[in-house]
């Protein structure tokens, strides 16, 4: 049944034009770049900051985008028994086919579900207006979590590239999160949007096919995972571009 639902919402994208495939010549250039010198040089870079934490309580925050996926795989080889955090937004925010979508790929790589915990605050009405309280309960899952595990510090895969905030943030690798007390460390800070692609298909990793009809108008290096028709990210245009690729999901109600 799952199955049958991600390949119907497949369908409707394909029926309106857009891919949900990589194309063969981003596959080929993916592939020559992962032999470069400047991605291997990254990827063992990465590789040392996160094994100086390897004796820690960790846990990775997986959002099921493709820098996550790509944290997860580079800590799970290194940090076997590290714990895993995703947070469900709902179907009001996160189409249900894709976040299935997601969870699948959580398990195509963690196969001890043990250390999975998934989060959601359920199918609001709200969740596409109050974005600011939806957040503030976002947070006290997480800091509940955090409590009940004795968490010492986390992995999340923020990129300096991605924004002039985030590379703020991620200036250094390892910093202090003051509201919940652990530290967060970012492996991937200097990684480019190409040497992520070319870790997820030199690996034959899973990611959500939502980002290949996506990259047919935002090109691969702009596509973000992020909640779908949304008033967080109105000023960006997100909603311009939902409407383009989604438009049988802009009015649906879960409880309809």
């Amino acid at each position: 049944m799952p199955d049958k639902i991600i390949n119907a919402f497949y369908n409707n994208i394909k029926a309106l034009g857009y891919p949900i495939e990589f194309p063969k010549l981003f596959i080929k250039t993916c592939k020559l770049h992962s032999q470069s010198h400047s991605y291997i040089k990254k990827l063992i870079e990465s590789r040392k900051i996160i094994n100086r934490y390897k004796y820690l309580k960790i846990y990775i925050a997986f959002s099921g985008g493709k820098d996550s996926v790509v944290l997860l795989h580079l800590v799970n080889q290194i940090i076997p028994n590290s714990l895993i955090f995703h947070f469900d937004h709902g179907s009001m925010l996160i189409p249900k086919p894709i976040e299935m979508e997601i969870i699948q790929n959580l398990y195509k790589i963690i196969q001890d579900r043990n250390r999975i915990f998934i989060s959601s605050l359920g199918n609001r009405n709200d969740a596409r207006v109050n974005y600011v309280a939806w957040y503030h309960k976002f947070f006290g899952f997480l800091s509940r979590f955090i409590k009940e595990n004795n968490i010492d510090a986390c992995f999340l895969g923020l990129r300096a590239e991605e924004s002039c905030k985030r590379k703020k943030r991620v200036e250094n690798f390892e910093m202090q999160d003051k509201s919940q007390g652990i530290k967060q460390i970012y492996p991937l800070a200097k990684w480019s949007y190409l040497d992520i692609y070319a870790y997820i298909i030199s690996n034959n990793l899973p990611i959500p096919r939502i980002y290949h009809a996506y990259a047919k108008l935002l090109g691969y290096e702009n596509v973000r995972l992020v909640t779908f028709f949304d008033s967080e990210f109105n000023f960006l245009g997100n909603a311009n571009v939902d409407s383009a690729i989604l438009p049988f999901f802009k009015h649906f109600r879960p409880d309809k």
